[in-house]
């Protein structure tokens, strides 16, 4: 998995929404995977790491959100 971002202060506002629109993917890969796993009866430790996986990218979208978010209310007051 990425590493969280550190700094998007000089992302551009397309960055912003390929990084959003990438994370979601891999939220969405790994939630069907858990899934697939949890539905098949596989193993505990494989749904484990993948419910690791899944925690993972919801952080990683913690910033992007927020950095948008500020953008949105900086551009509404300007």
């Amino acid at each position: 998995m990425n590493a969280p971002i550190a700094d998007t202060d000089k992302f551009t506002d397309l960055d912003l929404m390929a990084l959003h629109a990438s994370t979601l993917d891999q939220l969405r890969t790994a939630t069907s995977e858990w899934e697939r796993v949890v539905s098949s009866n596989d193993r505990l430790e494989a749904t484990m790491a993948l419910v690791d996986s899944v925690h993972a990218a919801e952080r990683r979208l913690d910033r992007p959100n927020a950095e948008m978010a500020r953008r949105q209310c900086r551009a509404a007051v300007a």
